[in-house]
């Protein structure tokens, strides 16, 4: 792989990929719809994350209140255990300081140890909720990281 960029997913065609690959990682109920992430690439909150190969995967955030809130992080399979995650949360990071942001935030499901072992190593703390989950009837953490 000769290149690794991230850039806004600031075309409506990403908005059918990532929704299929939503449709193949998770749970028909814990998918995000094509509408919502038009919506969200509508909005400039949607990256992509890509090579020459082409999309490896993507992310989403938000500003909620005064937190750059992260909704949706996913690495293509084949991807992972490469440390694109961590890159991609110091471009999040990149992001905050741009905008002022001093606080990020994220829930993940207490069944992905996987990701809470990542948080966990990148300065992430459990905190006190300030921002409601996506989904309110899934078991999950609310993390932060003060910058």
């Amino acid at each position: 792989m000769k290149f690794l960029q991230i850039r806004l997913a600031d075309d409506f065609i990403y908005a059918d990929e990532i929704a299929e690959i939503e449709r193949k990682y998770f749970p028909a109920d814990e998918a995000f719809d094509r509408e919502l992430i038009l919506d969200d690439i509508m909005k400039d909150r949607y990256y992509i994350v890509e090579s020459e190969d082409g999309m490896m995967g993507y992310f989403s955030v938000e500003k909620r209140k005064e937190i750059l809130y992260i909704a949706n992080i996913l690495i293509i399979k084949k991807y992972r255990g490469k440390k694109y995650s961590k890159f991609i949360l110091n471009h999040i990071e990149f992001i905050a300081k741009l905008n002022n942001i001093k606080i990020i935030g994220l829930h993940v499901f207490s069944k992905n140890i996987v990701a809470i072992n990542l948080y966990m190593q990148s300065g992430y703390k459990t905190a006190m909720e300030r921002i409601k989950p996506f989904y309110e009837d899934k078991e999950s953490y609310y993390y932060e990281k003060i910058l």
